[in-house]
């Protein structure tokens, strides 16, 4: 069965014609994708942060044996091994996966969240072109420091033209 919208995948016996794979993105708040973040180190990034079910006559079912759950990733991670991680009850398992095809594939016991671990944009090799990073950075070296600079670089050139501005103005008075 495949989700068309996300192009995420899951085959295996016991699944029938009228279940349907239900996927929908996780936020980056969620406490699944919050477990998931401090499963990896900070050179690692988690994306395509999926909570996946299945659904039979309107109610979720669980998987009747297991299956192999396919999360598209594009072409740039093809022949790699991926580490792809499950939040399921309160814990995060690592599952490994090689790439192919712009997939990677695992085998899984349960349903749940899933999110793809690959290398920050910063200490991989080019762009990331398939987006979606959950770390909210854009490429840049993470310090832990997300204050931003030029804001506070504007905000002093303002006041000091304002200083400069009132002592020149306070000296021709004189």
């Amino acid at each position: 069965m495949v989700n068309k919208k996300y192009g995420v995948s899951l085959k295996g016996k016991g699944l029938e014609q009228d279940m349907e794979l239900l996927v929908t993105p996780l936020d980056k708040d969620s406490e699944a994708v919050k477990a998931m973040r401090k499963e990896i180190p900070s050179a690692k990034s988690v994306f395509r942060l999926y909570d996946v079910v299945i659904r039979q006559n309107g109610k979720n079912l669980e998987l009747p044996k297991e299956a192999v759950l396919s999360i598209p990733v594009g072409e740039k991670y093809n022949g790699q091994q991926l580490t792809v991680l499950h939040y399921i009850d309160g814990k995060v398992e690592k599952l490994n996966g090689k790439s192919a095809d712009d997939m990677v594939s695992v085998s899984v016991k349960s349903l749940g969240g899933f999110g793809v671990v690959v290398d920050t944009p910063s200490n991989s090799q080019g762009n990331n072109q398939s987006g979606n990073q959950s770390n909210g950075t854009n490429g840049g070296v993470k310090t832990g420091d997300e204050v931003q600079l030029m804001l506070w670089m504007c905000i002093g050139v303002v006041s000091l033209g304002t200083i400069t501005a009132l002592y020149r103005r306070k000296k021709n008075i004189k």
